[in-house]
This record gives C-alpha cells, sequence and structure tokens, in this order.
C-alpha cells in the first residue's frame, strides 16, 4: 500500500474510533457598561464645581456650599433652572446628583454643577435657552415684583465646553441686587448653571464674563 494513503486511513480511522471532533467556536461575548452610580456621579460633580479658592484673586471667598459639608452625598435630581418663577426643569432621564457653591466679598457668584447618568447636558441647555426666550417676564410664585429677563446676551462660548449659552434677569425687588446674569456651560452629561449678580446689567455681564472660564475650566474636569 502506498505509504501516503495508509496514513490518511490511519488517521481518519483514529479520529472515527476516538470520536474526536473539531474545536467548537466559543461563544459570542457581550459587553455591556453598567450605569453610573449616585456616588460616582457625585465625585464628577465635586470634580467638575469650581474650587473653594478660584477667586481669591478677586477677594471672594466662599459664603455657602450645598451640601454643607463636603463628605455629605450630593443632592439628587436637583432643580436645574425654575422658569417664569414657577416652572421647575429637573433632568427626566436616568439618575442626576448635583453640588453648588456660592461666593462673596470681592465677587458675588453662585454655581450648581449636575452630573448625568445618560441626559446630554445640551438637551437642559437648549430647554433653558427657549424658556429664556419665551418668559420675557415674571412675577416668583405670582406674587412677588415683576422680574424682566433679557435672553441670547453675548457670551463667548469659553474653552472645554460643547455648548454655552447666557441671559440676564431685571430683579425689580428692592431687597434683592437688582441684576443677575446666567450661564448656562455643558459638557457631555456635565451642566453647569453660573450666576453673577451686579448693581447693573452690565456689571452682572462682565464679572460673569470675567469668570466663566474659570468655571469651564473645572468643568472640564469631571
Amino acid at each position: 500500500m502506498n505509504i501516503r494513503i495508509f496514513a490518511v486511513a490511519v488517521a481518519v480511522l483514529t479520529a472515527s474510533c476516538t470520536g474526536a471532533q473539531p474545536a467548537a467556536a466559543p461563544p459570542p461575548t457581550t459587553s455591556s457598561t453598567a450605569p453610573p452610580s449616585p456616588a460616582d456621579l457625585d465625585l464628577r460633580a465635586k470634580k467638575a464645581l469650581a474650587p473653594a479658592g478660584a477667586f481669591d484673586a478677586l477677594g471672594g471667598r466662599v459664603e455657602r456650599n450645598y451640601p454643607g459639608d463636603d463628605s455629605e452625598p450630593g443632592y439628587e435630581q436637583e432643580i436645574v433652572r425654575t422658569a417664569c418663577g414657577s416652572h421647575d426643569l429637573r433632568v427626566d432621564s436616568g439618575t442626576s446628583v448635583s453640588r453648588s457653591r456660592a461666593w462673596a466679598g470681592g465677587v458675588d457668584l453662585f454655581e450648581r454643577v449636575h452630573a448625568m447618568s445618560d441626559l446630554p447636558a445640551a438637551v437642559l441647555l437648549t430647554t433653558v435657552q427657549r424658556w429664556s426666550r419665551l418668559c420675557t417676564s415674571y412675577s416668583p410664585g405670582g406674587v412677588s415684583p415683576l422680574r424682566t429677563v433679557v435672553p441670547d446676551v453675548s457670551l463667548v462660548r469659553p474653552e472645554g465646553v460643547d455648548e454655552s449659552y447666557a441671559y440676564c434677569e431685571a430683579n425689580n425687588d428692592p431687597a434683592l441686587v437688582p441684576w443677575s446674569c446666567h450661564a448656562v456651560l455643558a459638557r457631555g452629561t456635565l451642566l453647569a448653571t453660573v450666576t453673577a449678580s451686579g448693581r447693573s446689567q452690565d456689571a452682572a455681564l462682565a464679572q460673569l464674563t470675567s469668570v466663566v472660564p474659570i468655571f469651564a475650566e473645572s468643568l472640564a474636569k469631571g
């Protein structure tokens, strides 16, 4: 018998006797990423919030933190903005955690950062933008002195954010600072709302414009 034919016959016979089968392909693998936990989101909010000493050079000092103690967990599903004095805008998809800080002294500033599990911050920014254009005057709670809204004020989008928007409000309540200007900064699933107050719209907007890059730099760290 030809040696080559004999070798092939032996190999086939051996395989049939031992029941050897071709190796099965490994089962397909699926990968899934679990949504971030509230603790994960809280950590992002902490990193994204402007640090306490961010405005030391301007004479600013921290007036208040929310929550008051850094070791306390951030607030879940906090209000993003209140439009027309009565309509609360909240994160309505997934989970969100927020932290806030206010500065006084040489500045009059407030920031709130929202870290969200899946909702793009740009969606919320667009909603704030739309509300500011639709509601140009309102009375908070329906009883307070009238506030006037000035939408679409000039603000150069700072480096490190995807989108930004700004508007101002005249506070006709003598107990309040006359003007507040607000910036909304969006980066991925992080949203920062910043308020600067002053005796006039120009003063409030000038302060806001000068500090927005600092807030944007912190937001990029979240």
